[in-house]
C-alpha cells in the first residue's frame, strides 16, 4: 500500500505538465483546423471570381473585342474581390478593366465607317493591337496571380 501511495504522489507531480502539454497540443490543432476551414470557405467565392475573369478573357480571345456589357458584367462579378483577395489582385482587376475599356473604345472607333484609311486609323489600330495583346497574355498571368489564394494544400 505504501508503494502505491508513493507511486501516486510521484505521478501527480507529472500530471499538471502533461495536462498543459495536451491542452497546448489541442489548441494548436484547433488553430490549424480553423485556418483550414476559413481557407475552404473562401475557396468557392474566390474561384468564382477567377472563373469570371478567365471567361471574360476567353471571350476577348475568341472575338478580338469586348463590349460595355461584358465589362460591366465582369465588374459586377468581381466587385467583392477587395474582400476576398489582397490589394494586388484588386489592382490587377482594375487594370484588366481599364485595358478592356480602352480596347472597346478603340474597336468602336475603328468600326466607324466614316473613319477613312489614314495615319489616324493606323494609330488607332496599333493601339487596339497593344491592348488586345495585353489582354490575350493575361490568360497566362491569372493562374500565377490567383494560385496563392486558390491552393488548398497550403
Amino acid at each position: 500500500m505504501m508503494i502505491l501511495s508513493k507511486f501516486l504522489t510521484y505521478c501527480s507531480g507529472f500530471l499538471a505538465p502533461v495536462i498543459v502539454i495536451l491542452t497546448a497540443y489541442i489548441a494548436i490543432q484547433q488553430y490549424g483546423l480553423t485556418r483550414q476551414k476559413v481557407r475552404f470557405d473562401l475557396y468557392e467565392p474566390r474561384m468564382k471570381i477567377y472563373r469570371s475573369i478567365r471567361a471574360f478573357l476567353t471571350d476577348i480571345i475568341r472575338d478580338g473585342r469586348t463590349s460595355h456589357l461584358q465589362i460591366a458584367t465582369l465588374m459586377d462579378e468581381t466587385s467583392e474581390s477587395h474582400f476576398l483577395f489582397g490589394r494586388k489582385v484588386t489592382k490587377y482587376i482594375d487594370l484588366l478593366c481599364s485595358h478592356a475599356l480602352e480596347l472597346n473604345e478603340l474597336t468602336t472607333e475603328l468600326d466607324r465607317p466614316e473613319l477613312p484609311v489614314s495615319d489616324r486609323r493606323t494609330e488607332l489600330a496599333k493601339a487596339n493591337t497593344v491592348h488586345l495583346r495585353w489582354l490575350v497574355q493575361q490568360r497566362k498571368v491569372i493562374p500565377k496571380l490567383f494560385a496563392r489564394y486558390l491552393r488548398i494544400d497550403a
